[in-house]
């Protein structure tokens, strides 16, 4: 029975935490964003084993693709991406098995993941990409970049560039080390009722607030407008946990950005606590030890991008969470588009994607 009681301890913590759903506050979207009334287009692009689902936002100049971290989709960008349509063309893709994408045969391992991206680039006939990748996406990232550097222009990591290869060992130790975090509370029946009152849950408790359709794309809904559960299995997360490789920053020669959300309080990782009214003791000491083994962790994987890649422009926002795209935007936004000015400026440009990166720059640090 303990053996069964670790596992669904493990799948709890791979669903909530590994998945990225942690604290956000309301998107802040700009002017030229707000202003595009227009829904991205919507298409699906067959690949072997798959059906993969895309969304374009228009735009013109240069690919510009979004790849959501785990369990989420193309749709979490709806309100980020057409930031960027002045500049480039701007694509986000959703992985297999996740919202529309289908899943047909196949498994979920980086390698595979990245062929994917690679048949779709292959498919929309599109060149040299800019790949931003938000959390786990990271690791298709750093494969992809590896494997096929003439396909890439430029590399932005929104707390993304960690090796998280051999994370089911790690859960284990934090697991025996009771460094897990405490469980959040589940969905009622009236939070269920529709997806504005399922939003306000999310809202709520983990203080998300993705884009509607973010939401309408990663769950069911009944014909009463009633939220059931996730389309994604359980294992699907879990398969793809069991199949990240280890990343090897060496490979990569195209300039790269790191953007990291460091420093997250309780009440920014754990917002739900503080409304607790019994346990709320217990579960703030459980959060305080999770916090301790993440961010020590989190620290170690930091300084081996900056060590492995010097080149990088490494940049840290203190005490904001980790869809910093969303609560951060604002800045996110112009550091992105610095960035890009330089990697896809004209002297760029004549030295070709795939050539090493800038020299170094000291890492930055801002404060929200």
């Amino acid at each position: 029975m303990r053996g069964l009681e670790v596992m669904v301890t493990l799948i709890r913590l791979v669903w909530w935490t590994v998945l990225g759903l942690r604290a956000l506050t309301a998107p802040c979207v700009n002017d030229a964003a707000a202003q595009s009334s227009q829904p991205p287009h919507s298409g699906l692009v067959s690949v072997p084993g798959a059906r993969l689902h895309y969304l374009d936002f228009g735009g013109s100049g240069p690919p510009l693709v979004f790849l959501a971290g785990l369990g989420n989709t193309a749709h979490v960008f709806e309100d980020f991406a057409p930031r960027f349509t002045d500049r480039f063309r701007v694509l986000a893709l959703t992985r297999r098995g996740f919202g529309a994408s289908v899943r047909i045969a196949g498994g979920f391992d980086t390698a595979t993941l990245v062929e994917d991206l690679h048949a779709v680039l292959d498919s929309l006939v599109l060149g040299p990409v800019v790949l931003v990748g938000h959390s786990m996406a990271g690791d298709e990232l750093s494969e992809f970049a590896a494997r096929y550097p003439e396909r890439v222009t430029a590399l932005v990591y929104l707390d993304a560039g960690y090796d998280r290869s051999g994370g089911m060992a790690r859960l284990g130790r934090w697991a025996a080390a009771r460094q897990l975090p405490p469980p959040r509370p589940g969905p009622t029946g009236r939070d269920r009722a529709s997806v504005a009152d399922f939003a306000e849950y999310l809202a709520r408790v983990h203080g998300v607030r993705w884009p509607r359709a973010e939401i309408i794309a990663r769950h069911q809904v009944d014909a009463a407008g009633r939220v059931q559960g996730e389309i994604a299995a359980p294992s699907t997360y879990l398969e793809i946990v069991r199949g990240e490789r280890r990343v090897d920053y060496g490979r990569i020669g195209a300039p790269v950005l790191a953007i990291y959300a460091v420093d997250r309080p309780i009440a920014v990782e754990y917002p739900w606590i503080g409304s607790m009214v019994v346990g709320r003791g217990a579960a703030m000491n459980q959060a305080r030890r999770a916090l301790q083994a993440q961010r020590a962790w989190e620290g170690e994987q930091r300084r081996r991008l900056a060590r492995e890649l010097s080149g990088a422009r490494v940049v840290a926002i203190d005490g904001t969470h980790h869809y910093l795209f969303i609560a951060a935007a604002d800045r996110v936004e112009r550091d992105i588009r610095v960035f890009l000015a330089e990697a896809t400026g004209p002297a760029r440009a004549a030295s070709g994607p795939g050539t090493p990166a800038p020299p170094p720059r000291p890492t930055a640090h801002a404060r929200r």
